[in-house]
C-alpha cells in the first residue's frame, strides 16, 4: 500500500512538473513606443529598472507595466546603479519632466514611452559595446574630416 501511494505521488508530481503554466504576458500596452506618464503614489512607487548603459532606463510600474526613459546626454553612474531615485518636480506622474537622481547626479529625461520587458543583461551588454563601437567609428571619422580640412 506504501509504495502504492508513493508511486502514484511520483507521478502525479512528474506530471505536474511537466504541466506549463500559461505564459503571462509581456506588456499591457495596447501600443508601445508611445509618450506615457506613470502614475506613482506614495505606497506605489516605481517597483523595478534595468539600466541600458548610461544612456537610458526600462522602468516598471507597480502594475508590472514597462516603460523605458531615455536621458538627455549620459547620465554618470546609471550603468552601475543599485538603486535609482526620481524628482517628480511637483507632478503626480513620472513622465519626461521628471527628473532620474543616480548617485546623486540629476538626469533629465527626453522621453518616456510605452515599452516591452527589457532585453536580457547579455543583450544590453552588446547594445552598450555597439553604441560604443559606433561613437569610435564616428570620432575617427569626424578626426580624419578635420585633419583633411587643415
Amino acid at each position: 500500500m506504501r509504495y502504492f501511494i508513493l508511486s502514484a505521488m511520483v507521478t502525479i508530481f512528474a506530471v505536474s512538473a511537466n504541466a506549463q503554466a500559461p505564459e503571462a504576458p509581456t506588456h499591457n500596452w495596447p501600443e508601445l513606443g508611445v509618450e506615457a506618464s506613470v502614475d506613482i503614489r506614495p505606497a506605489q512607487p516605481l517597483y523595478n529598472f534595468t539600466a541600458d548603459g548610461d544612456e537610458g532606463v526600462w522602468l516598471q510600474d507597480f502594475r508590472k507595466r514597462w516603460y523605458y526613459a531615455t536621458v538627455l546626454g549620459p547620465c554618470p553612474g546609471l550603468g552601475r546603479a543599485f538603486g535609482i531615485g526620481y524628482d517628480l518636480r511637483g507632478s503626480a506622474g513620472f513622465d519626461k519632466s521628471a527628473k532620474l537622481v543616480v548617485e546623486g547626479f540629476q538626469c533629465g529625461l527626453s522621453s518616456l514611452v510605452t515599452s516591452d520587458i527589457p532585453p536580457s543583461k547579455k543583450e544590453i551588454k552588446a547594445r552598450i559595446k555597439a553604441r560604443a563601437a559606433e561613437k569610435r567609428a564616428r570620432d575617427a571619422q569626424a578626426r580624419a574630416a578635420k585633419r583633411a580640412a587643415q
